[in-house]
């Protein structure tokens, strides 16, 4: 006899499907439950749900209906078929599989691979009938190729990856899915097989990896597999395909395992991403400085040292590509300091690709000559609470697109704008973050910079004489979280598409004055500004609102009837403004009247319902006559509470008020 099945997508292109010729069964009706339960068990091997299952007998299909329908029913279990019926609802429960009768004219597919099967005697066969194979396991689903080994035979890749990215698996997962798929081929007497133009293919397999960041395969004969049963699941596999392994589990664990044989030292060579943290081993020491009062501070222990020397002697020279070092350095200990600096040669020598240095060292720290000249590097972050010797002045940086600084004192404040970032032609990406440290940076210039976050929470490295400036002519988005400040020097922002301002009050600052600034910015499309910066603004903006000519979206937020005023400025100047995002409504009491506006689109965040909250919510939509959507989010304490009703209609009626027609109403 002989059974058939075939997988579909909602397009009705068929995915794959599976066919073979079994020993002669009782009937009819048990050969139709024995295919079915081979397709119900290899899709669940494969990893699909939401699968609904056609056939045209309508014994079976009928009685699986009913039962997901209205639950377990006992009439079945008399059936000759009971225990075929009993499978395929247990992995259906699990797997969301639903069944429906069709005709046999509208099941001719399967019937055809049924008796092609039958009369050629055929293995029981899963076939892929396109080179892409759809496993609905995870959105990420590699492209098949097909490869020929030295003997010539036709391969398929039997991988797929199961958990989206290489890089994002964890190592335990990546086993178990390896070793399952290993089983899986062997144990059971299914045989693989890809059509097309390509020479059909049963029997021996190849396992193929494909390695997101360099677009390799990596390749595995599955006559291999014979010997699999003698030893363990791992050591057949190729060393790249370890050495990728390696480098998703923490590089303690990973360089532990150069002790199981001499293999697998040669493995770890082959680990391009270590992590490096002493947290784990710390010493106490008792700062000596004179004339300051004694403390504790931590170091890196000898052990540690030990142990990234022998970590990194074991790699050689082989390339990495990601090193991060978290480690805290003795401000007197130069012998400490010329550790760092030999690991960190030691990796840019090897190519490093993203370098994530942090290190706490309250003396001077210099680094090392290689890592200012790497060719290699494209990301790089340096910290924290660092305090960074003289820069020497060759600094070149050709590759580096990203940089993060992360509360670093330079030795000379100008070393940021005219010797770092002079050194890097094409950085793109740089975050400047500066918490509870001294000498904050206070120019940044780029001719090559497209996204900037500064962050500065530095109360007493801020008075009356301190200043900022931006020269960026290419940023199209800024980050700047900082306080107000009495002057802004230089604030070349031209290209800005997008900004976000968090601005603060500082008393030192004793005359603040933030209009260079907003000046600066009115280019953008998009800016969002936080109820603090709403506050400096309306009160330190000392020249006026420039006009913003290009402004679509503004997100706004209040704490007062000032910073309504200041949003009545904001649209009186933005006459291209279409969407207005208000983070809350606190505050907003009717008496400040807007003026005519183009706003389409208006988004209330922090709803909660209370009866205040309305009266503002139908005072504050009744200033806009453009509207097309009014979209309200309500805040979780709301739902938690109970206090608003979630209905969209029970929401207009409470508010009174009455919409254009064409003008969309949401509650989120």
């Amino acid at each position: 006899m002989g059974i058939g099945w075939s997988l579909h997508n909602r397009d009705g292109t068929q995915i794959l499907h599976g066919s073979g010729a079994i020993h002669p069964t009782q009937s009819p009706t048990e050969a139709e439950a024995e295919a079915l339960r081979l397709a119900v068990l290899d899709l669940r091997r494969l990893g699909y749900s939401h699968v609904t299952f056609c056939g045209d007998l309508k014994l079976i299909y009928d009685t699986l209906q009913r039962c997901a329908l209205r639950g377990n029913n006992a009439s079945w279990k008399y059936l000759h078929i009971a225990t075929y019926l009993a499978d395929v609802l247990k992995i259906s429960k699990l797997c969301s599989f639903n069944f429906i009768h069709i005709s046999r004219d509208a099941n001719d597919i399967a019937d055809r691979l049924a008796k092609q099967a039958r009369c050629n005697g055929l293995d029981y066969v899963i076939c892929w009938t396109s080179s892409s194979l759809v496993l609905n396991v995870k959105q990420r689903n590699y492209v098949t190729d097909i490869y020929n080994d030295v003997n010539n035979i036709s391969s398929i890749n039997a991988f797929q990856d199961l958990a989206g990215s290489l890089d994002e698996l964890k190592t335990t997962s990546f086993i178990v899915v390896l070793t399952f798929w290993v089983c899986f081929l062997i144990k059971t007497p299914i045989k693989f097989r890809i059509e097309g133009t390509t020479p059909s293919f049963s029997g021996s397999v190849f396992a193929l990896l494909h390695d997101s960041v360099s677009g390799t395969f990596i390749s595995m004969d599955a006559k291999m597999f014979d010997t699999i049963c003698s030893r363990d699941a791992i050591s057949w596999l190729p060393d790249e395909v370890l050495g990728k392994i390696l480098s998703l589990i923490p590089t303690k664990q990973a360089v532990s395992t150069s002790l199981l044989a001499k293999k697998w030292r040669t493995i770890f060579r082959l680990v391009d991403h270590l992590e490096l943290d002493d947290s784990f081993s710390l010493q106490a020491v008792k700062d000596q400085t004179p004339g300051l009062r004694k403390h504790v501070r931590f170091v890196f222990t000898e052990d540690f040292k030990i142990f990234v020397d022998r970590t990194l002697a074991l790699q050689c020279d082989y390339p990495i590509k990601n090193f991060s070092l978290k480690c805290h350095v003795s401000k007197y200990d130069e012998r400490q300091k010329a550790c760092v600096g030999r690991w960190i040669s030691n990796v840019v020598g090897r190519g490093v690709f993203e370098l994530d240095l942090r290190m706490k060292d309250p003396g001077i720290h210099f680094l090392p000559p290689h890592l200012v000249a790497s060719k290699t590097l494209v990301k790089l972050t340096l910290g924290t609470q660092l305090c960074l010797g003289q820069l020497p002045s060759y600094v070149s940086l050709p590759s580096l697109k990203s940089l993060f600084i992360d509360t670093i004192v330079f030795y000379d404040i100008e070393d940021l704008c005219c010797v770092l970032l002079a050194g890097c032609p094409v950085l793109e990406e740089l975050s400047v973050h500066h918490h509870d440290f001294i000498a904050t940076p206070h120019t940044i210039s780029s001719p090559t910079l497209k996204r900037l976050s500064v962050d500065y929470h530095c109360p007493d490295d801020v008075d009356s004489a301190s200043h900022m400036s931006f020269d960026l002519p290419k940023l199209v988005y800024l980050e700047y979280s900082h306080c107000a400040l009495g002057e802004y020097w230089q604030i070349n922002l031209e290209s800005l598409v997008e900004a976000k301002l968090d601005l603060g009050l500082e008393r030192k600052v004793l005359r603040m004055d933030v209009t260079d600034l907003i000046i600066g910015i009115r280019n953008v499309q998009s800016l969002h500004l936080s109820p603090d910066s709403v506050h400096v603004i309306y009160s330190y903006c000392r020249h006026g609102l420039p006009v913003f000519k290009n402004l679509v979206n503004l997100s706004f937020g209040s704490k007062n009837k000032r910073g309504w005023r200041l949003l009545a400025n904001l649209l009186k100047q933005s006459t291209k403004l279409e969407t207005l995002i208000v983070k809350d409504l606190n505050g907003y009491t009717g008496d400040v009247s807007m003026p005519l506006n183009k706003v389409t689109s208006l988004h209330i965040l922090g709803y909660r319902g209370t009866a205040d909250e309305v009266k503002q919510l139908k005072s504050f939509i009744g200033e806009f006559e453009c509207l097309e959507l009014v979209q309200v989010d309500v805040a979780e304490a709301a739902e938690d509470n109970g206090k608003i009703l979630q209905s969209k209609r029970d929401l207009m009626m409470l508010l009174g008020v009455s919409l254009p027609s064409k003008c969309q109403f949401k509650v989120t």
